[in-house]
């Protein structure tokens, strides 16, 4: 049924201009809401053409515009604009994003954890100056989390820290890879997760 659905939907969204389809398959990649300013910055359209390019989806019932963001009006929504777009497309998306909230992340800390998810989110499509700083955004976006009791995302973020780190992490950087593991180690005990703990 879930698949009919998401035909279904897709079958819709093909009824729409090319170009507002695009920029809903853009915002999709936010989530199920999405700030209008970082859709324009992320989608490069100038903001004063959201609007008209983004009336079509409103008239459509596929979005709610709200003061400064949309938001879909159906989960199944973003599920179908996402295999609309090839997995590369999306990767874009993902780093374009990741990286405008990253930047923003200094004066909105909240912003940090929905950065590195999109970050990570982001696969080859990611610059090499953001693939460098990836492990280090993984422990600070794990911290927060771990600061707000969100103790899966956090070991998840650690996880994924660990990954990225080099090769010789062990032997080059041995205290920082310790204190890594032991932050792994606390936030997956603290979520349950006691074989990887």
């Amino acid at each position: 049924a879930t698949d009919n659905v998401i035909e279904l939907t897709v079958a819709h969204l093909q009824t729409l201009p090319d170009a507002t389809c695009r920029l809903l398959g853009c915002a999709a990649s936010r989530g199920h809401t999405c700030e209008l300013a970082l859709l324009a910055q992320a989608s490069a359209t100038d903001p004063s053409a959201l609007g008209p390019l983004l009336q079509p989806a409103l008239d459509a019932g596929v979005i709610v515009l709200h003061e400064d963001h949309l938001r879909f009006a159906h989960d199944r929504i973003t599920e179908s604009l996402q295999t609309l777009y090839s997995s590369t497309q999306r990767q874009s998306w993902h780093a374009r994003l990741g990286q405008l909230l990253a930047a923003q992340a200094d004066r909105l800390p909240q912003q940090l954890i929905a950065a590195v998810n999109l970050l990570n989110l982001g696969g080859d499509q990611l610059a090499p100056e953001w693939r460098a700083r990836l492990p280090e955004l993984n422990r600070q976006a794990a911290a927060a989390a771990q600061r707000n009791n969100a103790f899966d995302l956090a070991a998840t973020f650690y996880a994924k820290a660990a990954s990225l780190g080099a090769a010789d992490a062990w032997t080059q950087h041995h205290a920082d890879t310790l204190a890594l593991h032991l932050d792994w180690a606390q936030a997956a005990f603290h979520a349950g997760q006691y074989p990887q703990a």
